[in-house]
């Protein structure tokens, strides 16, 4: 996500942004963004703050600059990309920033949003686009994204459900081996699977734990 703050006059300088950033990680928690200290990243020796201004946006298409009044501000978030027909990143959070973007920025500014691959083309974030995600989000939420990992990471087509609510599969949460993790989305109940069968975790039990308990038990 990027915002173009339209005329000279607006232009924030770097110490601007940089308390906004600092304001912006404040309201959503530094962990909701990609921060990176002075020398901890080797391509960011000078570090990197929540928000950044750059001479240029690039995506999986022709690379977007700013025009000669235009300064762009990009937006580090740590979630994935979130849109149709790519039902990945934390969307909710996604509106939520760009919606604090735009009660912080000059009047007039504009915000883009776009993906960080395969192809998604960044988007003016105007109402109508804002409407047409959330619409989206609210119908189907992640289930087309996670759907599809489930039915590839599970053991002969099946996925597990939960019992206590109402019998919905669980999300596919990766694997090690030839064991599958999964997480139910209503409760937050976990299961492995294997060729062996389906166990549901205790309260308490991280997956890592209780896969290699499992193997022992198996072998």
């Amino acid at each position: 996500m990027f915002a173009i703050v339209t005329g000279k006059q607006n232009h924030l300088t770097e110490r601007a942004v940089r308390l906004l950033a600092v304001d912006l990680a404040e309201a959503f928690g530094h962990q909701a963004f990609s921060i990176a200290k002075p020398g901890e990243w080797d391509h960011l020796k000078d570090g990197r703050h929540a928000l950044s201004i750059i001479t240029e946006y690039q995506e999986d298409g022709p690379t977007i600059t700013p025009e000669p009044d235009e300064q762009f501000i990009q937006v580090h978030m740590m979630t994935r990309y979130y849109g149709i027909d790519y039902e990945r990143g934390n969307l909710a959070q996604i509106l939520s920033v760009a919606d604090w973007m735009f009660r912080r920025l000059p009047i007039g500014s504009k915000l883009w949003y776009g993906g960080d691959s395969d192809g998604a083309r960044a988007i003016m974030l105007d109402r109508v686009a804002i409407a047409e995600l959330w619409d989206h989000y609210c119908k189907v939420g992640h289930k087309p994204y996670h759907g599809a990992l489930s039915g590839v990471f599970a053991h002969s087509g099946d996925t597990p459900t939960c019992s206590f609510c109402a019998d919905t599969p669980m999300r596919s949460s990766g694997g090690v081996r030839n064991q599958r993790f999964f997480t139910c989305c209503g409760c937050g109940a976990r299961a492995i699977t294997s060729p062996a069968g389906v166990e549901m975790l205790a309260d308490g039990d991280d997956f890592f734990t209780a896969s290699a308990r499992i193997r022992q038990t198996k072998n």
